[in-house]
């Protein structure tokens, strides 16, 4: 991988020095990037381990055609108490799986997991409810107690978040063409997440208003237990009701006959 300056980065993604120079100290901070002498990036070594994981072919066969069905999209994701892990991924639609790998996985925070989380023991969703900053209990249960009865949880972006994703998904590809299947972008993009990204309630999904949705989740059992989620990533910027009902059947239809395929193994 070839370091780069500052300056090469922002001209190589047209954003501002300014801009480049305020991202790429971010990322160092963390360090996700690190600076040599001559002053110029390359990868750092704060990289999260990738670990094994496997899926039966028909999960995976499966896993495509729910994709195909959702024109988005799609991953499954094993969730433990403190990490998410990417188990399994399919593309179909315009719009690529960014910044997930699969086999590798990031720090569980909220609201990520909350598919799963109404049948997690209660000290483990406690746990989870303790990584959103600024969230008070009755509004952490509401959302428990949605997705315990609707099964589902549907996520929209604040302001340009897409954008801001696309911004920084070249930032780093400019740094080197690895990362763009990298650890290191994976949490970039799971870093955004949790700053930008909220859980619609019910009522605003009933409604007939035109709303973005960025993802939707759903757990996928495994006996009673809530062991992986399944996420779709369609990105619209406007959906109508009639879209999101027909997302929300996908996504249902999907986790229930991935939760066949998974318990029987």
């Amino acid at each position: 991988m070839q370091p780069k300056t500052v300056s090469e980065i922002a001209a190589s993604t047209g954003i501002s020095r300014a801009t480049a120079t305020a991202v790429v100290n971010e990322l160092e901070a963390a360090g996700w990037v690190a600076r040599d002498d001559e002053l110029r990036y390359r990868i750092g070594a704060s990289l999260p381990r990738a670990v094994d994981t496997s899926m039966p072919r028909e999960a995976q066969q499966l896993l495509a055609r729910i994709a195909a069905e959702a024109q988005a999209g799609a991953t499954i994701s094993r969730i433990s108490a403190k990490a998410l892990t990417v188990v399994a991924k399919a593309q179909a639609g315009r719009r690529a799986v960014t910044g997930f790998a699969v086999g590798q996985s990031i720090p569980l925070a909220f609201p990520a997991g909350s598919a799963v989380m109404p049948w997690r023991a209660a000290e483990e969703c406690e746990q989870w409810l303790g990584t959103a900053a600024g969230l008070s209990a009755r509004s952490g249960q509401r959302l428990l107690q949605q997705v315990s009865d609707c099964g589902y949880v549907v996520y929209r972006p604040d302001h340009d978040d897409t954008g801001m994703v696309d911004l920084l998904s070249d930032l780093l590809g400019s740094v080197g063409s690895e990362v763009m299947e990298a650890a290191l972008r994976e949490r970039l993009l799971r870093q955004l997440s949790r700053l930008t990204s909220r859980p619609y309630s019910r009522d605003e999904l009933t409604s007939d208003e035109v709303l973005p949705i960025s993802y939707l989740a759903a757990p996928i059992f495994d006996g009673a237990e809530a062991r992986y989620e399944l996420q779709l990533g369609p990105l619209l910027p406007r959906a109508t009701r009639v879209v999101r009902e027909t997302l929300i059947a996908t996504l249902m239809r999907g986790a229930r006959e991935l939760s066949v395929v998974l318990g029987d193994r």
